[in-house]
């Protein structure tokens, strides 16, 4: 469903050449939703607000309400979810959190540490490492302000974080 709006959004194809019955994908994501963590619960909120898909919304906002407990990964996606979506009290939900996932940033001279050890202990191997949630919240901050001040550190700490080009594992280096 993300390369499917990733698609549409560049222009690439339109909904019906995709050759993929989007409905059906969203309404299986939605059926799978409640057995879902966190984080994929709010990576799937920000996939169907990219698809233009407003079902979502009271997952969304049940995320939203639980943003402090919510790992930083899982925040990013909650506020890129709501940079999806253009109204205006969408985009200060996405400040807001934004705002909450700053204070756990520790900025240094170029790079920045994200703080904050209870919150994150349980990132996997396969997904949520720290690569990714480096680049989850450089787009959440991004997505909010392209003028973010915080964006080259942490753009500059993501870089130094990969060896020959590449991350930990396959979906960090597609992050």
């Amino acid at each position: 469903a993300h390369i499917c709006a990733a698609i549409m959004e560049r222009g690439l194809a339109d909904k019906d050449a995709l050759g993929i019955d989007l409905s059906a994908l969203t309404s299986y994501i939605l059926e799978n939703l409640q057995k879902a963590d966190d984080y994929n619960k709010a990576y799937a909120c920000y996939v169907l607000k990219l698809l233009g898909d407003n079902q979502i919304n009271a997952s969304l906002d049940s995320l939203y309400r639980r943003v402090d407990s919510l790992t930083h990964s899982a925040a990013a996606f909650v506020s890129l979810a709501y940079s999806a979506d253009s109204g205006l009290s969408s985009v200060s939900k996405s400040t807001e959190i934004n705002k909450k996932i700053r204070a756990y940033l520790q900025p240094a001279q170029r790079s920045v540490t994200v703080v904050d050890a209870n919150r994150d202990d349980n990132l996997w191997w396969w997904f949520e490492s720290k690569s990714e949630q480096l680049a989850l919240i450089l787009q959440a901050f991004v997505n909010a302000n392209p003028n973010d001040e915080m964006a080259d550190r942490l753009l500059f700490t993501l870089l130094q974080n990969q060896s020959g080009g590449y991350w930990t594992n396959t979906a960090t280096t597609a992050s």
